[in-house]
């Protein structure tokens, strides 16, 4: 069995509840294993279904009492802040790994990086003031569509002012820029999505992230645990009708296709029947293969080369995508200029230098992710 192979093996088994087969694991190389769990912030899954296995190894180890530890803190930090927010009049909802983890068999099992917050866009200064009173840093404040706030416990808060910023694509921006409209009352002025909408959003984060730098195989555990406990009472007609709203029907499909022949049962003659998780896996469409590779070299963040390669793929290729590329880096929409440079958006004779600007900053600023742009873009 692959490396890969025995990640996902792993993350079946946890979450399904299934004790895993030694000899399905024999010759596994372990600290592969874990830097490969590791990219795809799989770690604590991977290793809760080895430790059931009796296989016991010092990195997993500590990536699961670290998470548990960090979900827990995690926890506390939401409830603190919602309370907060409560008091001041602000509505709040939590969005993605925040509700996704509490649906996982386990507390602790999904590895969540920070923790996302939308509220009402009108009280961005008294957010402010609520997260600096609660001994939160700013990170980032203004000018975007989420502000950052960290503690030095470790914790990481985005408070949205909302879903998708301009270098989003339109349509998103478009379909949710009324978002209210779609939340309900969970608690107070907690309030929350509706299976549906939730899957929405959740659809459209993620195939926003496949489509520019990748994601990985942990958007097919969260696919999982949602369906697990909303798919058979989901309005399927509602959903479908709403994906092709931001053309992200046929990836939903392809996601929820692939996440079936990883986790779920196969039935043979009437009989139910785990599916085995060899290299090849047999079960799997040429759609699926094709979608399969490409989320394991993604990883949860995605990769530099992913990102240039799908944006010059989708101006047409060759030397044409390339020209596109370069044009599309040096030379923005005006709403993001208008978003990201209020300066030159302000005083448009400058914008001719908008360029020269923006290369000093990333050399200055952000050099490593300069040259893997470039390097990226080199390998095409």
């Amino acid at each position: 069995m692959t490396t890969a192979g025995a990640m996902i093996y792993l993350c079946k088994c946890s979450l399904r509840g299934l004790m895993p087969e030694a000899e399905r694991l024999a010759g596994t190389d372990l600290n592969k294993l874990y830097q490969l769990a590791s990219l795809h912030k799989l770690a604590s899954m991977t290793g809760l279904a080895l430790e059931k296995a009796g296989i016991r190894n010092e990195n997993f180890h500590k990536a699961i009492a670290t998470n548990y530890y960090k979900t827990l803190l995690m926890d506390t930090e939401r409830k603190k802040i919602f309370q907060a927010l409560e008091e001041k009049g602000i509505w709040h909802v939590a969005l993605k790994g925040a509700e996704l983890k509490a649906w996982y068999p386990k507390e602790g099992m999904r590895e969540s990086v920070d923790l996302d917050v939308l509220f009402d866009e009108r009280y961005e200064k008294e957010v402010r003031d609520v997260m600096v009173g609660l001994g939160y840093t700013v990170d980032e404040y203004g000018g975007g569509h989420h502000d950052v706030y960290s503690k030095s416990m470790g914790i990481t808060v985005e408070m949205h002012l909302a879903l998708f910023g301009v270098e989003y694509e339109e349509r998103l921006n478009r379909y949710f820029a009324n978002v209210r409209e779609r939340l309900i009352e969970r608690k107070g002025l907690e309030l929350c999505f509706k299976p549906e909408d939730f899957y929405v959003y959740f659809i459209a984060h993620n195939h926003n992230h496949f489509a520019n730098g990748g994601i990985g195989i942990r958007s097919l555990t969260d696919t999982y645990v949602f369906l697990q406990k909303f798919g058979e009472k989901l309005d399927w007609t509602h959903v479908e009708t709403e994906l092709k709203k931001i053309n992200a029907d046929q990836y939903e499909r392809e996601n929820r296709s692939l996440t079936e022949h990883l986790f779920a049962k196969e039935t043979t003659a009437g009989a139910e029947r785990e599916v085995p998780p060899e290299d090849e896996w047999k079960t799997l469409t040429a759609e699926d293969r094709e979608m399969l590779n490409y989320l394991i070299g993604s990883g949860a963040h995605g990769t530099a080369i992913n990102k240039v390669r799908n944006v010059v793929n989708r101006s047409g290729g060759g030397m044409k995508g390339r020209l596109s590329y370069i044009w599309q880096r040096l030379f923005l929409p005006m709403d993001v200029v208008k978003h990201w440079f209020p300066f030159f958006y302000r005083h448009k004779i400058l914008l001719p230098f908008l360029p020269i600007y923006r290369t000093i900053k990333g050399l200055t600023g952000n050099k490593k992710k300069l040259d893997a742009e470039w390097d990226a873009f080199r390998q095409l």
